[in-house]
Parts: structure tokens; sequence; C-alpha cells
């Protein structure tokens, strides 16, 4: 049995619409929904489609042939003065080379890894230091909860306590992050 409760939802129904939306969206790109799987959708062929770009005008570069890369401004608008290609493989072949040879370099690994290290433990205190923040928050919301109930059992209920212990319990639910 299902029974709607619209007093206890915590996100507004457009903002649920939008969301909802937005997945059926991302699913259908994917191709989920009755279509091929998601692992089958249309992957780049090449190892750098649609990642190049020409040093004279920024325009795309794209295969101009079966094997060779060349601006698409200058073939397709020639709004660009750059006729010169590359072959697909002699492309990847320097650019993996490039990256062998400049980026494997011990001194640099360590470098990244002491960064990428520095950066990690920074994050971790940060969001320690949120979860305490959020439980201590979590605790005074409790603690007024906590009267607001006492002073209910003892006899001192007034139509406005209502209101306020409303308020009260909206804040809980926002600094607990419960779901809708």
């Amino acid at each position: 049995m299902i029974e709607e409760v619209p007093h206890l939802r915590i996100i507004d129904d457009g903002l649920w619409d939008k969301v909802k939306a937005r997945q059926k969206e991302t699913r259908a790109a994917m191709g989920v929904d009755g279509s091929p799987r998601p692992e089958r959708a249309k992957r780049p062929r090449y190892l750098f489609s649609g990642l190049l770009a020409c040093g004279c005008c920024g325009g795309s570069f794209t295969l101009v042939g079966k094997t060779r890369y060349g601006c698409a401004s200058a073939r397709n608008k020639g709004t660009c003065n750059n006729r010169q290609t590359i072959e697909r493989s002699v492309l990847e072949e320097r650019v993996l080379a490039g990256l062998r040879n400049r980026l494997l370099d011990a001194d640099l690994i360590a470098e990244f890894v002491e960064a990428y290290r520095i950066e990690y433990n920074s994050l971790k205190r940060e969001e320690r230091a949120a979860k305490v923040n959020a439980k201590r928050e979590l605790g005074k919301v409790q603690k007024k909860i906590d009267e607001v109930v006492e002073a209910v059992c003892e006899g001192l209920y007034h139509p406005s306590m209502k209101e306020k212990l409303t308020k009260v319990g909206d804040a809980e639910s926002r600094i607990d992050g419960a779901p809708r």
C-alpha cells in the first residue's frame, strides 16, 4: 500500500521533475531503456578523435582522408590557411613518444605523487572537519527537539510549538541529508 505524504518532502516537485528528466535524457543518450547497452554507445574510433585542434585557427583537426588529420576549417569552410596534414599513425606515435619521454621521468612521478598526497590529505582534513561540524549541529538540533518533546510531555503544549518543532525538524533533515 502506497500513501502520498507531500508535506514530508524535502525536495520540491519542480526540482525532482527536472532531475528525473535529465536522468531520462542521459539514459537515452547512453542507449539504456530498451536500446543497446551503455558499453555499446558510440565511442571515438581513433585515439585522438575529438581531441586535436589546429595550431593556426584553433578549429578541429579531423580525418581529412582515410588516414590523415588536417584542419577542418581549412578543408570545409576555407577560413584557415593551414593546408598541412599528418598521417594518423605518425601523429599518434609522436604524441605517445612525447608523453613517454617527458612524463615518465622518475622525478616528475615522485613530484606528482607528493603533490597528490598533500592535496588528498588536505581534502580529507576538510571532510573530517565538515563531518564534525555537521554532527555538532545535529546534536544541537536534537537537543532542541528533545526539549520541545519534554515540554509537551509535561503538559506545556501550545499550538505555536508545532510550528517551531516543524522548523527544527526541517533543519535536522537538511543537516542529516535525508533523502526525499
